[in-house]
């Protein structure tokens, strides 16, 4: 498997509206019982090939905005318009 690198959101998010995309591995963990409190999912074609994987980091209270940006990353392998990082 390829390195992976950082993608935009809206490189995300057209990746997660792809009708064979679903989530196949994940972890929420909102406490921080395991670290920096996160909700973790990556996404693959069709539960096979991954294709993104994305961080966010809620505030543990629920408030908005999140006190961290997101991120979001693909295969380096794969090609897509936009590619550059930063979380909304």
């Amino acid at each position: 498997m390829a390195a992976w690198v950082e993608v935009a959101c809206e490189v995300a998010d057209v990746i997660r509206q792809s009708e064979h995309a679903r989530p196949t591995a994940g972890r929420t963990d909102l406490d921080g019982q395991w670290g920096e409190p996160c909700i973790y999912t990556e996404w693959g074609l069709d539960h096979e090939t991954p294709v993104l994987r994305e961080w966010r980091y809620p505030a543990p209270d629920g408030s908005r905005p999140d006190p961290k940006p997101c991120r979001h990353e693909v295969p380096s392998d794969t090609r897509h318009e936009g590619t550059s990082g930063g979380g909304r």
